[in-house]
């Protein structure tokens, strides 16, 4: 044999050897770089093999291998001792929220799970931790409870106020409204249990409910209620008034607006609605407008009795006039004859307003010469201004108007009584009455623009912006306690609407005060 073929040659390694490096090799990648915090560790606990992901979560640094477990972490509280002993006995041990102390006193939480491993011959030959640091994933859990806590007690305080809150409120949560629910007060307005659904909208209407929804004695379809409205458009409604009539023939009214609820992207996603229950204000209302009649039939009851005590003296005046030529055997004045007659007639018709008034009858509007209605009423005015300067002036070919006289009379009457307590140190006031063309008035036909126009002015004390504002209201008055029921003028402006007319009013303190009524051009014959 040669010198060559003495030298031994290296043994090519077995093919089961070489599969076992090769999967050896393989396992050490798959631990070195798993996504998860691993470690294999042999039955003294030293570590054989980690991932990155352990080298990091645990802050150690890359020599491990070979170390013991103890070394590593020398502070390891006696309970992981005793888990690993019970874990090399066989068991599996796993916890879904563990802290974790570290060596700089921060804690962090951790999710792991610590098995055996076992050899070709079925023992245990060390352990496999598998682990994950969840501090971030348990502070997001916990923020997000904290943040559903928050959300469930707004809304519980939500509810709360809905519930407080004197109106009927509806809520849907969805853009159909195929369900909506009333606040308390909603529920016992509606006279349904809490949380059942009011809604009549289809696909899923409550065919249950115990009341229709109306206006004007109309039922209103369901696509057309407020809330349904503002959740299919996507809009606020408001201005709403409707009519809860139910089976035993009660009535509410309600009035209010609805407005829709949007999802994140903005889209609709239901609405809310809240609606005032106005039935007693209703009524506080008829109520209010019969004191207005009962003040009403007193202030007129004053001034028939006023105007009536006017024409007695008339009256007795001539009588006395007639009484005294008799017995002289002088001739009559037909004058005084004249003069009681016309003043029997305004009785007659002060008689027949009161009684129109008090049988609640309706007014005759007429074709009316308003300058022969002021005329007429001219004398009586002098005296209720009770020494007063008038001064009338009236614009021949007035086209004639629609009015009741006697209404008509009231409203100068009305004027002229405030006219005077506005000058007690004495004054003039001027009535004027003239044709007031509309812009078409060139074209030499009747225009509906066309106006009459009524002013009348005085010399008195005036009134205050404050004043103004509120001067057409029921039992507003400038006048001292027990010297004007506030009626007046809120009479005068509710017979110039009544005739289609327009009122308006300048005045300032010093400088009295005008009124201009404007009564329509009559166009048919």
């Amino acid at each position: 044999m040669s010198h060559e073929d003495s030298q031994a040659l290296p043994e090519a390694p077995h093919p089961r050897e070489q599969e076992l490096r090769v999967q050896e090799e393989q396992l050490r990648l798959c631990i070195e770089h798993a996504p998860a915090a691993i470690a294999l560790f042999d039955r003294e606990m030293r570590y054989l093999a980690v991932s990155r992901r352990y080298l990091a979560d645990y802050r150690v640094g890359p020599s491990l291998i070979g170390r013991s477990h103890y070394e590593v972490f020398p502070e390891l509280p006696e309970r992981w001792k005793e888990i690993h002993r019970r874990c090399l006995a066989g068991a599996v041990e796993l916890a879904e929220n563990d802290e974790f102390l570290r060596a700089d006193g921060s804690v962090d939480y951790l999710r792991w799970e610590l098995r055996p491993w076992r050899e070709a011959s079925g023992e245990v030959g060390g352990l496999v931790l598998f682990s994950e640091v969840i501090t971030d994933r348990k502070r997001e859990q916990e923020e997000l409870r904290a943040e559903r806590e928050r959300a469930r007690r707004r809304a519980d305080e939500v509810q709360a106020l809905l519930d407080a809150v004197p109106a009927v409120v509806f809520i849907t949560r969805d853009p159909q409204a195929r369900h909506m629910e009333g606040n308390r007060f909603g529920s016992e307005t509606l006279r349904v249990r809490p949380g059942e659904n009011v809604s009549r909208s289809a696909p899923e209407p409550n065919p249950a409910l115990g009341f229709r929804l109306t206006r004007d004695g109309v039922e209103i379809p369901a696509e057309e209620l407020p809330v349904q409205r503002a959740a299919r458009t996507g809009r606020d409604v408001r201005g709403c008034a409707y009519d809860l009539s139910f089976e035993d023939g009660t009535v509410r009214h309600l009035v209010g607006n609805a407005a829709p609820l949007r999802d994140a992207a903005g889209r609709p996603a239901g609405a809310v609605g809240a609606f005032l229950d106005v039935t007693e204000q209703r009524q506080l209302e008829e109520q209010f407008h019969q004191a207005q009649k009962l003040e009403s039939i007193g202030r007129l009851a004053g001034s028939v009795a006023h105007d009536f005590n006017n024409l007695l003296t008339v009256i007795l005046t001539c009588a006395e006039g007639l009484s005294g030529a008799l017995d002289a055997r002088r001739p009559v004045d037909p004058e005084d004859v004249q003069q009681i007659r016309e003043a029997g007639e305004r009785a007659r018709d002060l008689t027949r307003r009161l009684l129109a008034f008090a049988r609640k009858q309706d007014v005759a509007p007429v074709r009316l010469d308003l300058g022969a209605a002021v005329l007429g009423a001219e004398k009586l005015l002098r005296r209720a201004l009770e020494g007063r300067a008038l001064e009338v002036e009236v614009e021949p070919g007035l086209w004639p108007v629609r009015a009741d006289p006697s209404q008509v009379e009231q409203v100068l009457m009305n004027l002229a009584v405030n006219a005077r307590d506005a000058m007690p140190d004495g004054g003039r006031l001027s009535i004027r009455v003239a044709n007031l063309p509309g812009p078409g008035a060139g074209a030499g036909r009747p225009e509906p623009s066309d106006f009459v126009e009524l002013t009348v002015r005085d010399t008195g004390v005036g009134m205050s912006p404050e004043a103004l504002k509120h001067l057409y209201e029921p039992f507003f008055t400038t006048k001292p306690r027990g010297s004007g029921t506030g009626l007046g003028l809120a009479t005068v402006y509710g017979i110039v609407k009544q005739c289609a007319g327009d009122l308006q009013v300048a005045s300032e303190p010093g400088r009295g005060t005008t009124f201009r009524i404007r009564l329509p051009r009559l166009l048919e014959p």
